[in-house]
């Protein structure tokens, strides 16, 4: 059989009418290259197994494969080690690709040979407040990173000033980026050889998987490029409870693995997002729920960073106990 060139992995987990939606619009992507679509499903029941069958009649590409639940780290190694492309493309169940997706990041990995991932930026899919709310956090993450990265360091505090004041502003192909300190997500295509050399996801992580992963990508010397093309839109759920969950398990898994949080972190990002609001009025609606979303990080990491150093006392308790000279 012949190799592909673009493997398409799709994590997916109970989530069935919006991988549906992402599935069509895997096959409708429009490019001379091969592809296969591989639904990673972690667990799901019945209705999932439905919604893949349907879709593969029609698309011979479609493929599922299925494990026990056991988190998205161990999603995401089900499917690359499905796939047999060349290039290997990760995206999440409710992401919809435009039909330009996989020839603007095959185009790109083959245009740039130091670059071992591309990652995209991610526009939100629907219109509710929810939706907006979510996405100014997300995206005021990114912005706020790639502006720190690319950017001198501002100095003293009329530096900072500016440096929120205008930093919103300032796109990414302004800031001349090819790379930045981004985590390997956001529909993000990977060399496979890359992959081999780097290994697996840790499946030990309930969030954050990708951070984890991306420090290794970078520790190998392996570059991180991002290209903000337009070609990736995520679904949002109306309300933004589920934001505030995913928020509260990202900061808690942060928490076992930073010794001390961040300095100004969660104030830096609302105010970044406030800046980044398309309108005074968007930024009014959207201030409440930022302030909600920081705290959840807060909060879950703080637990996590409880529950490891209870772990780490536990374990020296054990280690005293083994050790006769401490008897």
């Amino acid at each position: 059989m012949e190799r592909p060139d673009l493997s398409i992995v799709v994590l997916t987990y109970e989530r069935p009418p919006l991988l549906g939606r992402c599935l069509a619009s895997l096959s409708a992507q429009g490019t001379s290259a091969t592809i296969e679509i591989v639904a990673a499903d972690d667990g799901s029941g019945p209705q999932t197994e439905a919604v893949v069958a349907e879709r593969a009649a029609a698309d011979a590409r479609i493929r599922h494969v299925r494990h026990d639940h056991r988190g998205i780290a161990a999603a995401r190694n089900l499917g690359v080690a499905a796939a047999r492309g060349r290039f290997v493309a990760i995206v999440a169940d409710d992401y919809e690709l435009a039909p330009h997706y996989a020839a603007v990041a095959l185009g790109y990995l083959e245009a740039h040979p130091r670059a071992a991932v591309v990652r995209f930026d991610v526009l939100p899919a629907g219109d509710s407040w929810g939706a907006r709310a979510s996405h100014l956090h997300h995206a005021a993450g990114i912005g706020r990173r790639l502006a720190a990265e690319a950017l001198p360091e501002p100095v003293g505090l009329r530096g900072r000033l500016r440096f929120y004041r205008d930093g919103p502003r300032w796109s990414a192909p302004q800031l001349g980026l090819r790379t930045g300190a981004l985590e390997a997500s956001g529909a993000a295509v990977f060399r496979r050889e890359v992959l081999d050399a780097v290994g697996g996801w840790d499946e030990t992580h309930e969030r954050s998987e990708d951070s984890e992963h991306s420090v290794r990508l970078r520790d190998q010397g392996f570059e991180i490029h991002y290209l903000p093309a337009g070609t990736v839109r995520h679904a949002y759920r109306p309300l933004p409870f589920d934001t505030v969950r995913k928020l509260f398990q990202t900061g808690r898994q942060f928490g076992r693995l930073a010794p001390r949080p961040p300095r100004a972190g969660g104030a830096a990002n609302v105010l970044w997002a406030l800046r980044s609001a398309p309108s005074p009025a968007q930024a009014v609606v959207a201030l409440p729920w930022l302030c909600v979303f920081e705290l959840a990080f807060s909060a879950g990491a703080w637990q996590g960073r409880h529950r490891a150093a209870a772990q780490t006392r536990a374990a020296r308790g054990r280690a005293a106990g083994a050790d006769p000279s401490r008897r």
